[in-house]
């Protein structure tokens, strides 16, 4: 599987309208009719690079555990949320 170097074109842009904490912001689910939603936001320090960090859909699940546990620890912020298929309906 090959990985896509994000760009961070938007996030650059923001910093330089003064822009200093961005958060990251992904889902996952099939909608109402296969379950819940989940999304999840994240604050990274821009400078404090977390290495191996992409796609999560292009990572393995020990390296989600293990990049996990790192954004966690070293996060400015960040939250996770979910909504049921009837909430969504």
């Amino acid at each position: 599987m090959t990985r896509t170097r994000a760009l961070r074109t938007l996030e650059n842009a923001l910093r330089r309208l003064g822009f200093h904490r961005i958060a990251g912001v992904d889902e996952v689910g099939r909608g109402c009719l296969a379950g819940p939603v989940m999304a999840a936001a994240v604050v990274l320090h821009p400078a404090r690079h977390i290495p191996g960090l992409s796609d999560s859909k292009q990572i393995g699940p020990l390296e989600r555990e293990r990049l996990y546990a790192e954004i966690v620890h070293r996060a400015d912020a960040w939250a996770v949320g979910v909504a049921e298929a009837d909430e969504i309906d």
